[in-house]
């Protein structure tokens, strides 16, 4: 697992902000990294070749990297292939042109009410996006640049503690199939008229398979979610998942999600967070936006007053009016609203209090308006997202790290950070794990928990620790005003075996259930071995090696990466390969890892020293291209890569009990064996290993020779820690 430490900081005087970096447009609300400037004007650069170099050929521009026409299956679907039958699959493909009369990308700027869900389980990210396009000229930053003459679509967007851009098509999904392909007794219904049946069935908005505008010839919504899926390798990735993950992913801004019966104030809430969302988005103050919220309804009822359990809803705006409190709500939907107190239509609504005295409209459009006392009796919790403008600067240093063997002691001293504040500075710290959802079929057995507490540097005093409001999220974090002086983050780790209620990969689409990860992993505990391989059999090898060059993209983020293990599963920069001859890329190849960023890059703020291990009681990752690694390493390891230390070699005929070859199934092992690090309780025979090896050396197995180090191996996993640490004012670090 990789763990990341981020920090962020007020910037001090104009000087020094010139020293640091360009800064992009004030108070953006995009949170500033040093690659923002870089991935956006890399994001124009592209869209610009692409449009000139279309008009030149007189063609519309075709993605190659993500093409729904000529790959349909490997855009839609994860490695299990998702639900590709006729029922469950788009009919056909089309351009922009061909959907709409008159195509614009934004009509009247982008709004809430634009947002209507399709087929796919995303309403976390539709919510994201409602609560987001209520942040003025937000989306227009994100929505980078364009040229819909040939059909080209630049995005950003915030993953791992940096900016990706995102270049897509015009082609969209649709319903509909061709009027050739439907039965005689269809057409009928049209006539037998095609221009008919493609002005009804195939035209406009209400066409399209996946997400759609609310409002008619309004492109944005479709083509910002395929880029999303984009990023993530396929649209089935972006089944299931947090809102407030979302708005991270569209922003970098830092969550809490809370339980609404652990607030201590609930007048304090209204008057302190509720009513400053609209005081953030009008005067555009960080410090002041702690403005997107989703929640779900009560955990035992499927559907309570028309509002469903498990789907994520976006709180749009809180209002006072004649000394009553409501808050104005979205369904990622486009329809379903509330039907209780203060629904549209009810006994509520007088002469005295109309609708449009509060902003609001009735009908079938996903909004809805509900009183602030239902609003604490129905919703479970609350996510919220702070945000930040370009007065912060940021450090973040990612590591990858070994967790303990099971069962052990829930203690700290897997990873220590050092932070030195030079001024009094508030301050944001977040503790993070590395976003599998792009490779989460292959992101291991093991959901992980995150906590940390943070220390003054030299005294025992306890400063503060993460909050924590709900386990196994992927970060945890810490708002705190800090004095100057050296800090320690200590941070902890705490693991448990992936449940998932189906027996195979696919989805169950008949509910939206918001927090469900996308697929239902392989190595599920509930798997038996036979059903594991027989699913992996069924894998698209192309789609795996695409699967895990992501992965492995992302682990090399990690200072103490060590990409000679990995060999051709990691993608090289393209930047290598410009105006260079094979003979000089072959010295360069090792130097360049992974996509836009650096697994190296210069953090921009303070940089936070490490300690991983910090005592001789962990086991060591063996630097070796088999991939295997030593149990009974122990000593003390720090962010550079070690060799192997001599190993007490084990009796060939040694017998270890209650371990069972997965392989040829010989029980006892005897001998030296291996345990897999990703896999569920996968060990595997010194000969089997021999012979045929295991996942073709792309899993990191460890070696067992003694009978010692077979007693200690329970569940002995690898993984990566990211920490994070955000603040504000004037600190110069």
């Amino acid at each position: 697992m990789a763990l990341n430490l981020l920090s962020s900081w007020l910037l001090p005087s104009d000087d020094e902000q010139e020293l640091a970096y360009e800064q992009p447009e004030q108070n953006s609300k995009l949170i500033v990294t040093e690659d923002l400037n870089n991935a956006i004007a890399r994001c124009r650069r592209r869209v610009k070749r692409i449009s000139e170099d279309c008009r030149k050929r007189n063609r519309r521009f075709r993605d190659l990297e993500f093409d729904l026409e000529e790959d349909q299956q490997c855009c839609l679907y994860g490695l299990g292939g998702g639900l590709a039958n006729e029922e469950n699959e788009p009919m056909d493909i089309l351009r922009i042109e061909e959907l709409y009369d008159n195509p614009q990308f934004m009509i009247d700027g982008a709004t809430g009410e634009d947002l209507v869900q399709g087929r796919l389980q995303d309403c976390w990210f539709l919510s994201a996006l409602a609560t987001v396009s209520t942040i003025r000229d937000l989306i227009n930053k994100i929505c980078v640049d364009h040229d819909p003459v040939v059909g080209v679509y630049g995005f950003i967007f915030y993953r791992d503690g940096g900016w990706v851009d995102v270049i897509v098509d015009d082609l969209l999904p649709i319903y509909a199939p061709k009027y050739e392909d439907l039965p005689d007794k269809e057409k009928h219904y049209f006539r037998s008229n095609k221009a008919l049946y493609d002005k009804m069935a195939r035209r406009g908005t209400k066409s399209l398979y996946y997400a759609s505008s609310g409002t008619e010839n309004e492109t944005w919504v479709p083509l910002i979610e395929k880029a999303f899926a984009k990023l993530h390798g396929d649209y089935e990735a972006l089944n299931h998942g947090w809102t407030c993950e979302g708005v991270e992913s569209l922003t970098g801004g830092v969550s809490n999600c809370f339980y609404l019966h652990d607030i201590l104030d609930k007048e304090r809430f209204w008057n302190e967070e509720l009513l400053k969302l609209k005081e953030g988005a009008e005067k555009d103050r960080a410090s002041l936006l702690l403005r997107p919220w989703c929640f779900r309804c009560s955990d035992n009822l499927l559907r309570h007053a028309g509002l469903w359990e498990d789907h994520a809803y976006s709180i749009m705006e809180a209002i006072e009016y004649k000394g009553k409190r409501f808050l104005k709500i979205r369904n990622p939907w486009g329809k379903g609203e509330w039907t209780g107190p203060w629904s549209d239509g009810s006994k509520e609504w007088t002469s005295l209090l109309h609708p449009t005295d509060i902003g609001h409209k009735f009908g079938e459009d996903g909004e809805f308006i509900m009183e602030y006392k239902d609003f604490l009796s129905t919703w479970t919790y609350v996510d919220r997202t702070r945000l930040f403008d370009d007065s912060w600067i940021v450090s973040s240093l990612w590591l990858n790290v070994t967790a303990r063997s099971l069962p052990c002691a829930w203690n700290y001293g897997d990873v220590s950070y050092t932070i030195h504040v030079d001024e009094d500075t508030p301050a944001v710290i977040v503790l993070s794990r590395l976003d599998d959802r792009h490779f989460y079929e292959l992101s291991g057995c093991y959901e992980w928990s995150l906590d940390f507490s943070l220390y003054r540097e030299g005294t025992d005093e306890l400063v503060a620790t993460s909050t924590h409001e709900r386990l196994w999220r992927r970060s945890v974090n810490l708002e705190i005003d800090l004095e100057a002086g050296n800090y320690v983050v200590h941070a902890r780790v705490d693991r448990k075996k992936k449940l998932n209620a189906h027996a195979d990969l696919y989805h169950d689409r008949a509910s939206d259930k918001e927090g469900m990860m996308p697929g239902v992993h392989v190595r599920a505990s509930q798997h038996s071995l036979s059903v594991v391989r027989k699913l992996e059999s069924s894998w698209d090898i192309r789609k795996l090696g695409r699967k895990w060059a992501g992965a492995y993209a992302s682990r090399s983020l990690a200072r103490n990466f060590n990409p000679e293990r990995y060999g051709d599963a990691i993608p090289l920069d393209d930047a290598i390969f410009k105006g260079k001859n094979l003979a000089v890329i072959q010295q360069l190849a090792n130097m360049s890892i992974s996509g836009t960023r650096s697994f190296v890059s210069s953090p921009i703020g303070p940089t936070p020293s490490v300690a991983l291990n910090g005592f001789p009681t962990r086991s060591t990752l063996e630097q070796a291209p088999a991939k295997v690694v030593g149990l009974a390493n122990e000593y003390k390891t720090d962010m550079h890569d070690h060799p192997l230390e001599q190993q007490e070699q084990g009796d060939a005929a040694t017998k270890h009990q209650s371990f069972k070859c997965n392989g040829c199934g010989a029980y006892p092992i005897v001998g030296t064996f291996y345990r897999c690090m990703e896999c569920a309780e996968y060990d595997i025979c010194k000969k089997c290993m021999t012979a045929h090896g295991h996942q073709r050396g792309s899993h990191i197995t460890l070696r067992v020779d003694t009978t010692t180090e077979a007693k200690k191996l329970k569940d002995e996993v690898s993984f990566d820690l990211k920490p994070v640490d955000k603040q504000l004012t004037g600190a110069s670090t």
